[in-house]
């Protein structure tokens, strides 16, 4: 408002807000603490690597691995993540700022992976992929002592097969005497532990077997290529089912196996086997989820993203679904006995660079007595008039229903907890009955449920009588990306910025939530016990 003095008059002049001052106001205050449904939880502690935050260079990938038979002197879990140079190493002790142990590599480490069983036997049980393509086998207990090259095994020198590994596996099926690694040029190779003395041979040592388990894939005349790592793998079509696996000359090469994955050679960014063992996930730069069945050797599903690359991926703990994200900011479900995408869900401002499945997590009493729409919710959410269509969802939900609680975290720093209800797509009544419930609530002056558990449900129902119709279909499949509006959307159930830092890696460890951002500090989330 005008006063009626004038400029300068007794009124001391305005200073300019610098552009980086209005943007800290405009940032998200970061939580220490924050509640779900069923539970509060509280930041126990923020660590960091022993030499301080790491600067962040795009050549670098954060990944966690969690180490659950370990402990520290001090009886706390142990988890490991990569952060600039280094191996990181903590401990869950809430007393402490810093990390245990920090184990430097000459090669910045992008990846890592964990065998309880390999530990449990005595035997190495981390293996390191690097920015250079090597993979490093060291065991954990000796390296928090001291670390020395002599303790540790190399594979794949001076990156000989694929350039930069951004991801690394243990194969379950094979006792963990086998590693898979994911590289730069859209290829796997899996190594043999028990060959560290054999032969690194060079990528044309690889020969195709005289029957051939996928569709041939055409040869590019150039076995390495860093195609894929940006924006060209996606300027070029993609046929998911184009793939050749070849096998090694020599007997006595570290590398038995390599699987030419993309035929465009995108980028693979991330693998994981299913709890069986039976199943490996596979994202890539070119948009798609590709299953493999491991053993067969044989593509089962290859699933596209709604825009641009995968980044990452998550089994269920029932090996029946996986969970991915990327670049189109959304964290999608697909069933393999839907043969279909059943969910997805919409929260995140950027894209999703980690996604992990709650394996210890069971729903609240409420819900596990009562699938579908609680009784609670469907009073709050819902009028009279609708109660009774609730009710009936409900009933035909609650003999056929499986609940996951999905984390995932990205590029905008929030951490996102998501409820998927899912129906079991061979109670075919039950899901037509639920799918008509539904759809009489949607259709009512465009109204919804406002609660998310009951909008979580509804979605369920939609997903399983939609999985019928796709049971005759054929294997290998390629499933497009299909219409947001066909597919039921799952909202979050908790979402917060809990860094300052984008972040990339996320794990849940009895009971407790750990995320780590792009420049090394980790967080440790655990509930509140109640007094």
């Amino acid at each position: 408002r005008h006063t009626g003095k004038a400029a300068g008059a007794g009124a001391a002049p305005r200073t300019p807000r610098r552009r980086a001052d209005r943007a800290m106001d405009r940032a998200p205050k970061l939580r220490d603490h924050f509640k779900t449904p069923d539970a509060r939880f509280q930041l126990q502690c923020s660590l960091q690597p022993v030499a301080g935050p790491v600067k962040y260079r795009p050549d670098q990938q954060t990944r966690l691995a969690t180490v659950s038979r370990s402990q520290s002197k001090e009886g706390q879990r142990l988890f490991a993540y990569t952060a600039g140079d280094n191996v990181v190493v903590c401990s869950q002790d809430p007393q402490r700022s810093t990390a245990l142990k920090s184990i430097p590599f000459s090669v910045s480490p992008t990846c890592l992976a964990d065998s309880e069983d390999r530990r449990a036997e005595g035997a190495a049980d981390i293996v390191v992929g690097t920015r250079k393509g090597e993979l490093w086998l060291l065991r954990l207990e000796e390296h928090m002592a001291s670390y020395t090259k002599s303790n540790a095994t190399q594979f794949n020198k001076d990156g000989v097969h694929g350039g930069r590994c951004l991801a690394v596996a243990w194969v379950p099926t094979s006792g963990y005497q086998h590693f898979i690694s994911a590289h730069a040029d859209g290829c796997l190779y899996v190594f043999d532990v028990n060959k560290a003395g054999g032969l690194n041979t060079d990528p044309t040592a690889f020969v195709t077997p005289t029957t051939p388990t996928g569709t041939p894939k055409a040869e590019s005349g150039s076995n390495l290529s860093s195609l894929g790592s940006g924006a060209s793998a996606m300027s070029r079509a993609s046929d998911p089912t184009q793939f050749t696996i070849k096998h090694t000359k020599s007997s006595k090469s570290q590398a038995i196996t390599k699987w030419v994955v993309s035929s465009i050679e995108a980028a693979i960014t991330d693998i994981s086997f299913s709890p069986d063992g039976a199943l490996l996930a596979v994202t890539a730069r070119d948009g798609y989820l590709r299953i493999f069945d491991y053993a067969t050797q044989s593509l089962r599903f290859a699933c596209k993203s709604y825009y641009g690359a995968v980044l990452c991926c998550a089994w269920s703990p029932d090996s029946e679904y996986v969970a991915f994200g990327g670049e189109d900011d959304l964290v999608t479900l697909f069933g393999l006995r839907e043969r279909a995408v059943v969910a997805w869900g919409e929260g995140h401002n950027s894209w999703v660079s980690c996604i992990a499945f709650d394996g210890d997590w069971t729903p609240p009493e409420e819900v596990a007595e009562r699938p579908g729409i609680p009784r609670s919710a469907s009073q709050r959410s819902l009028s009279n008039s609708d109660s009774n269509v609730a009710e009936a969802m409900r009933s035909a939900m609650v003999e056929a229903q499986k609940v996951f609680r999905v984390g995932s975290v990205g590029e905008d720093t929030q951490l996102i907890l998501w409820e998927f209800y899912l129906l079991d797509p061979s109670a075919e009544d039950l899901a037509d009955e639920a799918a008509a419930a539904m759809a009489e609530l949607s259709t009512r002056d465009g109204e919804k449920p406002r609660d998310t558990i009951a909008r979580n449900a509804a979605a369920a129902a939609l997903a399983a009588s939609k999985a019928v119709e796709r049971r005759a279909l054929p294997v290998p499949e390629v499933v497009p990306a299909p219409k947001k509006s066909d597919i039921p959307r799952v909202f979050p159930v908790m979402a917060h910025s809990l860094h300052s830092e984008p972040i990339a890696a996320l794990a849940f460890q009895e009971g407790k939530i750990v995320t780590v951002d792009r420049v090394g500090v980790a967080k440790v989330w655990a509930p509140e016990v109640e007094q």
